[in-house]
Formats: C-alpha cells, structure tokens, sequence
C-alpha cells in the first residue's frame, strides 16, 4: 500500500515537473507580453490541485531543468532574464501556498492573512527601494523615458515641457509600488483563472481558496490612511514621501480585492451565460483596465466603509 502512495506521488510529481516546463517554454515561445502576463497559471494549477510537499518538488525539479538547460545553453531562448524571472515567480508560489496551507492546517480564516500577505511584500518592495532600486538605477529609467518621450515629441512636433520631466521623475520614484501592484493584480487574474481551469476540468481542489467574505481590517485600513497623510505632509522629493506613497499604492490591492467581490456579486445578478460574463470581464480589464480597477478601488472603499459602520 505504501509503495503504491509513493509511486502515485512520484508520478504527481513527474506529470507536474513536465506540465510545468512546457507551460513556460509555450508561453515565452508566444510571447514575452503572454509569459509575463500568464507566467504563475500553471503553478497556481498545479497549486491547487497538489499537497505541498509534491508542488515543492514539482517546482524544485521543473527550475533545476530550466537552470540547466540555460547553463549548458541547450534551449537557445532561455536567457538569464527568463531563469531570474522563472526563479521569482517560483518563489512567490512557494510562499503564497506556504502560508495558505499554514492556515487551513491552524484553521485561521483566510480572509486574515490577505493584508500580512500584503505588509510581507511591502517589506520586500522597501528592502528592495532601499538597496537595488537607487540612483544609478533610477537615472537610467529616467533616461530612457526621457528618450522615449523625446521621440514621440519629435515625431508629433511637441516642444518640451519642464512640468512633464517632473511628471516623469515623480513616476520613477512611484515605479517599485507600481510594480507591486500590478505583479498582485496579474496573481490574482491567473488565480481565477486556475480555479475556473480546475472546477471546469473536474480536478479535486486540495487547497481550497476563497475570497469572498474579505473585509479589508480596521488597522490595516488605519494604517492605509496614515501613509496617505504623511505623504501629504512632505514635498516628492522627501524619501518619507516616496515610502508613504509608495506604500500607499501597494496597499491599495486589498481595496481593490474588496471592490472586485462586490462587483463579482452585483455582476451575478445579471442573468447572462457565464462564459460571456467571463468574456467581458476579460475585454474590460484588456481595453480598459485603468477604468475598471478604477472603479473597483471605489467600490471596494465604499464595501469598506459600510462594513466599518456596521461595525
């Protein structure tokens, strides 16, 4: 009985580690654009479909391969951007189903651990402003959008304007949160994606993940406003500015978790094929992704705002 266990875990493990490597090299084989969009789907997969212990070594054998295969220069696409970013992506999954699989096995509600997910990477983005993304590295994006802009002035026959190199400075500065925010955002779209993909397919789900009882906490909500202030109480060029609102942004994504379930809920009670709600759903976040979170960030501070006066 206990070699047939570990025979079926051996081949979850090998089916994995394959499911994983040719998901990537497809991926980046279609595009850049489609592989940075899509990269953590068939982790999140195979996340929810596995027990730790076999997703750990799935995602262990699957980097081995592809740090070998660039090593030895076997597969001539697979760059040192590629493995860093592949190791990345592989390390947030680590971490995001560590600490899912930590609370189902504590019985802590879930709905908790979003805004400590949240603070964890805030800690990371900080580290990170504080030691990698400084002058050097700030002068040479700066460099190239002003190139860019440049460009697009001379095309157009724009002149220059100061008010837009400062524009630019600002958005630099804003960058590391900007990222942020759009690295938890593209998370979660392939997270709903992978749940649809599973429940679709018929998978038994291991880990179950839901979010929609989320209520954004009232300390978290506290400390959200102190950064807005702050921020508000010191000129762009402070590094105290660029900390507040460079938090303030990041923080931003449990609002926008928050909105997004009650527009899920409202979107419900419409009475629609689900694949063309999908449909839709997908062409807004596509065309008009700005208005669409958008909106969802004032829905979600508006979700918020009810739920702390009822409280």
């Amino acid at each position: 009985m206990q070699s047939k266990v570990d025979r079926n875990s051996l081949l979850l493990i090998t089916y994995s580690s394959i499911f994983l490597v040719i998901s990537e090299i497809l991926f980046i084989k279609v595009s850049p654009q489609f592989y940075s969009l899509f990269n953590p789907l068939p982790f999140l997969i195979i996340g929810l479909i596995l027990p730790y212990k076999e997703l750990l070594l799935s995602i262990f054998i699957s980097l081995i391969f592809i740090l070998l295969a660039s090593f030895l220069g076997t597969v001539n696409f697979i760059q040192n951007q590629f493995v860093i970013f592949q190791s990345i992506i592989s390390f947030s999954i680590v971490l995001f189903f560590g600490i899912f699989h930590y609370v189902n096995f504590k019985k802590i509600n879930p709905n908790k651990v979003i805004p400590i997910i949240n603070l964890i990477f805030l800690t990371f983005l900080t580290i990170f402003y504080f030691t990698i993304f400084q002058n050097s590295e700030q002068l040479e994006i700066k460099q190239f959008f002003e190139k860019l802009v440049n460009e697009i002035n001379k095309s157009y026959g724009i002149k220059g304007n100061e008010d837009l190199g400062n524009l630019l400075n600002i958005l630099i500065m804003l960058l590391p949160s900007i990222n942020c925010l759009i690295f938890f955002i593209s998370f979660s779209f392939n997270l709903i994606i992978a749940k649809f993909f599973v429940r679709k397919n018929n998978f038994d789900e291991y880990l179950l993940i839901e979010f929609t009882s989320f209520h954004t906490p009232i300390w978290f909500s506290t400390l959200y406003i102190a950064c807005l202030i702050i921020s508000m109480l010191f000129d762009t060029d402070s590094q105290f500015w660029v900390l507040s609102m460079n938090s303030f942004i990041c923080m931003s994504f449990c609002y926008l978790i928050e909105g997004f379930v009650a527009f899920t809920n409202k979107f419900k009670s419409i009475e629609i094929n689900n694949y063309i709600k999908f449909t839709i759903i997908f062409l807004l976040f596509l065309f008009l992704g700005y208005v669409l979170l958008l909106i969802i960030l004032i829905l979600g501070y508006l979700e918020n705002l009810k739920k702390i006066k009822k409280s």
